[in-house]
């Protein structure tokens, strides 16, 4: 089993995560990991994205509405494992071609609101995060498809029993939705494998997508399934209300003074992966991250998010059966800086992420694609 550091310290500016002994000790070789990571994108820009726009399907839940996913399958050796990803609140799948993203990254000067607004380059967030996730499992020897559900998920696709359930705090009718997902990637990777044989679920969620994960994961180990790991980033627990939870997502949303952190100078350090920095050099399209996530705020899954010791008995659940649980948490993140607090009297393993001087780390950390990658590999890795 892997040690765990405590914390993981971050640029909140360059977006760079600093190696330190203890990070590098529990993944060893993450600098050319990373390399690696960027090296296979740089050999075809093309392709690699259009890879990820092939792993896109849809389908139809029982209760009616379409739930939209992705199966990246591209490093795994055998089909018994399978890692699930709950989007954040809004990171939905792509809204733009996979040939309008080649075209758009080529562009070393800012392309203009015309290009910008064609790619739509941030509707690409969540997929990238899930692809480096896939190959940066795939070199630490735990190669598995990945397989995500984007956000927001239609209430639609919940039955009207669900859904007071997931209001009383209650998120476990997500393994529904997953195990729906579940079937039909099956059907995604029978071409590869023959019939998929997955024996072993891991669950992974940032945001509202915490805890979706850790719901989920009660109700598939109730169905029979092995949850081996739950590792949640930016897990929300403690807002009391709507009204304190929407001051907490818009203007209070840093508690905490500034960073004083100093890492030595001589530490290596981890950018962003190639393709997000190309992503992003020009900024958000006119309707960007935080529009986005504005539409995925739910009055259902909001009131969920204020009911915390209904979450923290569905953590216990998880702890009694075994299962590996890892909450990642940003140190200045008004909205879930009281989580820590709640999961003290449980096994929950809490990842501290830090900022650098003068710096504080907010709730968007979880948008951080290296970052996350990282926390969801220490996770597996100290399973």
């Amino acid at each position: 089993m892997s040690e765990l550091p405590n914390q993981i310290i971050t640029n909140t500016e360059s977006k760079e995560v600093v190696i330190t002994p203890e990070l590098n000790e529990a993944i060893p070789n993450i600098l050319p990991i990373f390399d690696r990571i960027d090296q296979k994108f740089h050999e075809d820009p093309e392709a690699y994205l259009a890879g990820l726009e092939q792993s896109m399907f849809q389908f139809r839940s029982t209760e009616g509405s379409e739930v939209r996913c992705s199966l990246l399958n591209r490093n795994a050796r055998k089909a018994d494992e399978l890692m699930v990803i709950f989007a954040p609140f809004s990171d939905r799948d792509p809204k733009s071609s996979a040939a309008d993203m080649s075209e758009f990254i080529k562009y070393e000067e800012n392309p203009g609101l015309r290009a910008l607004t064609k790619a739509k380059p941030n509707t690409w967030s969540q997929v990238v995060k899930s692809a480096v996730t896939e190959e940066i499992l795939a070199a630490v020897d735990h190669d598995m498809p990945i397989l995500t559900i984007f956000s927001p998920l239609p209430t639609g696709a919940y039955s009207k029993e669900e859904k007071s359930r997931i209001r009383s705090g209650d998120f476990s009718p997500a393994a529904r939705i997953a195990t729906e997902a579940i079937d039909h990637a099956k059907v995604e990777m029978q071409g590869l494998y023959g019939p998929a044989n997955i024996d072993t679920i891991h669950l992974s969620g940032a945001s509202l997508g915490a805890s979706n994960a850790i719901g989920a994961a009660k109700g598939l180990i109730e169905a029979g399934f092995n949850v081996d790991t739950v590792t949640t980033q930016e897990l929300i627990l403690g807002p009391k209300g709507l009204g304190d939870l929407a001051k907490r997502f818009t203007t209070a949303q840093y508690v905490g003074l500034d960073s004083t952190l100093q890492p030595e100078l001589s530490l290596p350090r981890v950018s962003e992966p190639a393709l997000r920095r190309l992503t992003e050099r020009h900024g958000n399209e006119p309707i960007g991250m935080t529009a986005r996530m504005l539409q995925g705020m739910k009055p259902t899954y909001m009131r969920g998010l204020t009911h915390p010791d209904t979450m923290v008995r569905t953590v216990d659940y998880l702890h009694e059966n075994n299962t590996t649980l890892l909450a990642a948490l940003a140190e200045n993140s008004a909205l879930t800086h009281e989580t820590a607090n709640y999961l003290r009297s449980s096994d929950t393993n809490i990842l501290n992420i830090a900022a650098e001087y003068g710096q504080r780390v907010g709730h968007l950390a979880d948008e951080q694609v290296a970052l996350s990658a990282m926390v969801i590999a220490l996770n597996i890795r100290r399973s």
